[in-house]
């Protein structure tokens, strides 16, 4: 029955993917001409106002009663949660204790500790990404220490360490504090001799 005509469902069909396709390639084309590239600073930004929309969301829907916290008063809590400002636009204590709870994440998220993991680790994986010779060329340079630990990931002993590192005379000083704490002393400041 097939004479070489399609039938017009088909026919249809093959019009309107068509048409998607090109109306998705015009709309990312269109989007990409209008926000910029994603940088590390652009990530940066998302992460604290997609987290802190979501908390202040979480704060005003989940308040008794219902819209007993008006959103700006959440946004404001869970903005200064994020970056440890301190306000408090409402009295804490009368806060229901999923909302403290959400608040103490967001302490949490945007501590200082936790955002400079996150920088670090961002930035760690793009540099890898991007200069991947340069991360070649210093796994080649660090020192194997399964040659001194077998297989086990113990520190060395002492006894074993390199003669060449113990001798140089820039780094006396650290690389004998280095070895008396692997050999298990507390370094006093004294000489090692």
């Amino acid at each position: 029955m097939n004479d070489g005509f399609s039938s017009p469902s088909s026919t249809f069909r093959n019009n309107a993917l068509q048409f998607t396709r090109h109306a998705t390639t015009f709309f990312i084309r269109r989007l990409r001409s209008v926000v910029p590239r994603l940088n590390f600073t652009s990530v940066h930004w998302i992460y604290f106002i997609a987290t802190c929309l979501v908390s202040a969301l979480l704060v005003w829907a989940s308040s008794k009663p219902l819209k007993g916290v008006s959103f700006v008063d959440s946004l404001l809590l869970t903005v200064s949660a994020m970056t440890e400002g301190g306000l408090n636009p409402v009295n804490v204590s009368t806060l229901n204790t999923f909302q403290q709870i959400v608040l103490w994440i967001d302490m949490l998220l945007g501590s200082a500790i936790f955002v400079s993991c996150f920088v670090v680790g961002i930035r760690r994986r793009a540099f890898t990404s991007r200069f991947p010779k340069i991360v070649e060329e210093e796994k080649r340079q660090q020192p194997d220490i399964s040659e001194y630990c077998g297989n086990n990931l113990t520190a060395p002993p002492v006894a074993i360490l390199p003669s060449n590192i113990a001798s140089t005379p820039k780094n006396d000083g650290i690389l004998s504090a280095m070895a008396s704490i692997v050999a298990g002393h507390v370094y006093s400041g004294l000489p090692l001799d």
